[in-house]
Formats: structure tokens, C-alpha cells, sequence
């Protein structure tokens, strides 16, 4: 594996279809795991060949995180990615 792409950061993408779960399923999942809900909106910006750029708001509890995640393609099943907050108010997100 290159030099460039430290282990942390390399992820192996793996992809199942499953049922879509109803919602009292996530809310018994939620109870056992001890979480709640969160309200995600995402959407992928353009980039570059090999490369993929998402912006993503999770809102939970009244609180919403912004989130900008680049990944590069190393192999068909292998990407480094990085990922980094942001707050609404910066002016260049990705």
C-alpha cells in the first residue's frame, strides 16, 4: 500500500441491500442501543475523478453538526477518507 495513505484513514467499502427497516424497528434499535433518532440531510458535491466529496447536517437533540468528508479512491474496494466539522457560518465548506 503507498506511503501516502496512512491505516487510520483508509476505510474497505463493502455495500448489502437490505429490507428497509419500519420505524418502531430504529426506535427499538434506539431503546437496546440506547440512542435516539437524528435527522440527516446530505448531498455529494463534483469533483474530480476518484475522488468524492460529501456535505452532510445531522441534527439530534436540537443540535446540528455540519460535516464535509472527501474520499480518494485508492482500488475498487479501498478509499482514504477525511472528514472534518464545520460551522454554518464558514464561507468555504469543502
Amino acid at each position: 500500500m503507498p506511503e501516502k495513505f496512512p491505516m487510520a484513514n483508509l476505510e474497505i467499502e463493502r455495500k448489502w441491500l437490505i429490507r428497509r427497516p419500519t420505524e418502531a424497528d430504529l426506535q427499538a434499535l434506539a431503546d437496546r442501543l440506547g440512542g435516539g433518532f437524528s435527522h440527516i440531510v446530505q448531498t455529494y458535491l463534483l469533483s474530480s475523478l476518484r475522488v468524492s466529496r460529501r456535505v452532510r447536517a445531522r441534527t439530534a437533540d436540537g443540535t446540528t453538526v455540519y460535516t464535509c468528508t472527501t474520499k480518494r479512491r485508492i482500488d475498487r474496494m479501498t478509499a482514504e477518507e477525511e472528514s472534518r466539522s464545520f460551522s454554518k457560518k464558514t464561507t468555504r465548506h469543502c
